[in-house]
Parts: structure tokens; sequence; C-alpha cells
């Protein structure tokens, strides 16, 4: 966690350079939790990507960036089949938290690119560090707001840091990208249980370079 910190650290200061201010990126994407049994969470998110090489063909790409997610709570609408199955057939509570929104720097690094004509192709491997907010579900747990061990656990901010996995499309200054997006982070739930967790989304953006 500490070198990723130091990586990204350093990508958010060179924002300021005048290198960095000669290809910027913005992004808006939309997505959701592909990995969670319990939740089917839609999330949306805006970003702003940068890198700082004097000339843009270098390769490999460095890429710093940040980015803002999102994720609405629609309560009980969110749970998938198994959680109904289990909270109102099985009488067993899942420990569920739903992602509010997170905070993240980033950095990316893409090995090389495809070129024909107009378009651009390329992909690249990156790591993450922020903060996440997150939810937890009384009516999961099969409490109410009365419980002082639920609800001073409910809602907490969490460090996190993750890996991602991106493809992009370009045609001239506006693109496409597909990305596997990580979050990891240890949260406390009712108060008594420390657990890890690792939510994996699949994200759609629309990317234009400024």
């Amino acid at each position: 966690m500490r070198t990723q910190s130091l990586f990204v650290l350093a990508g958010c200061l060179s924002l300021t350079t005048p290198a960095a201010a000669t290809n910027r990126t913005v992004s808006g994407g939309i997505g959701s939790i592909v990995n969670d049994p319990f939740l089917k969470q839609k999330i949306v998110s805006v970003g702003l990507q940068y890198h700082p090489q004097a000339r843009p063909n270098t390769r490999p790409t460095v890429v710093f960036g940040a980015d803002a997610l999102y994720s609405p709570d629609f309560g009980s609408n969110d749970f998938r089949p198994l959680t109904t199955k289990l909270i109102e057939n099985i009488s067993v509570s899942p420990d569920i938290s739903t992602i509010s929104y997170a905070l993240r720097g980033n950095i990316v690094v893409y090995p090389g690119s495809y070129s024909a004509g107009s378009v651009e192709t390329k992909v690249g491997i990156g790591t993450s560090i922020g903060a996440v907010k997150t939810t937890d579900s009384l009516e999961a747990l099969d409490v109410d707001r009365s419980s002082e061990i639920a609800t001073a656990t409910m809602n907490q901010i969490h460090p996190c840091s993750g890996l991602l996995i991106v493809g992009e499309i370009w045609r001239q200054t506006t693109g496409l990208r597909l990305r596997w997006d990580t979050i990891l982070f240890i949260e406390t739930v009712n108060s008594t249980t420390l657990e890890m967790k690792n939510n994996g989304s699949l994200m759609l953006d629309l990317m234009v370079r400024l």
C-alpha cells in the first residue's frame, strides 16, 4: 500500500506541470459490481487521466489519473435472489454492505498500442488507492436502527486499493474504454467482525481528449 501511495502521489503532483497539460483525458462511465454473490450494485463514474511524457507516442505509456465512483442505494432491490432466499426462507443474515462512493488516484501502464488509419487500440494494467464509503444493510443483518452495535458501524469510510485492467479503442479525440476495476478494503461488520471485501466491477467509459 505504501509503494502504491508514492507512485500515485507522484502522478497527482505532476498534474501541475506543463508536460501534464499536453495530454489530458476526461471520462464518464457506467457499470456494475459483478463478483458479489449478494448484491447487484450499479455504478457511475467520472475521471481525469493524464501522462507527463513530453512525447505522447513514447512506449510504454504511463498514465496517471483520479476518479470518483458513485453507487445509488436501491435497498432490497439491490439484493440478488440468493440474498432474498437466505433472509426470507432460511433466516440467515448475510453480512452485506453497499458501496456508496469512492475517491481514488490511479496509475496505468500501457505496454503498446495498435493503429489502423484513424483508429487506435491499446490495453493496460494498473493499480489504484483511495477511500471508499460503505453502508451496512440493517435489513440483511435482521436488525433495526435501535441496535447501537449495528448502527455504530453502519456507515464507514475505509482506505482502499485495487487492480485495473483496461482496453481502449480511439478514433481521433474520442474513445471507449472497457475496464475491470477492483476495490479492496477491510470493514467492521456489526461492530464485532473484521471482513475483507474485494468488489470487482465491469465498467464502460466514454473518453474525450482535451
